[in-house]
C-alpha cells in the first residue's frame, strides 16, 4: 500500500491501493466470510501488487488465493474491531 518516493527518501501511501484495501475490508464486513470476500475480489479482477527489484527484475501481480486468507483474516478482524476509519488515508 506504500510506494517508494526516491526524491523524498521515504515511502508514501499509494492512494489508489489504500482505497482498494478499504474496499476489501468493507467486502469482508458485508459478507462476513473470507471465501465470499475472496470470490468477489476474483470477480473484480483484483491482484496483488506488481513490483520491480533494484536490478530491474519485474514480478507480476498474482491473484489473491486461499493462502492469503490468514492475512485477510487477521487484518479484517482488526478492521472490524477498529472500524474502517482507522485505515483512512
Amino acid at each position: 500500500m506504500r510506494d517508494p518516493e526516491p526524491s523524498r527518501g521515504c515511502l508514501v501511501v499509494n492512494a489508489r491501493e489504500a482505497a482498494q484495501v478499504r474496499e476489501i475490508f468493507g467486502l469482508f464486513l458485508r459478507y462476513e466470510s473470507l471465501d465470499c470476500t475472496l470470490a468477489e475480489m476474483h470477480r473484480r479482477g483484483w491482484q496483488m501488487k506488481s513490483w520491480t527489484t533494484r536490478k530491474s527484475q519485474t514480478h507480476a501481480g498474482r491473484q489473491f488465493d486461499r493462502g492469503h486468507r490468514g492475512f485477510l483474516a487477521s487484518h479484517c478482524d482488526t478492521a472490524g474491531s477498529k472500524g474502517l476509519h482507522y485505515y483512512a488515508v
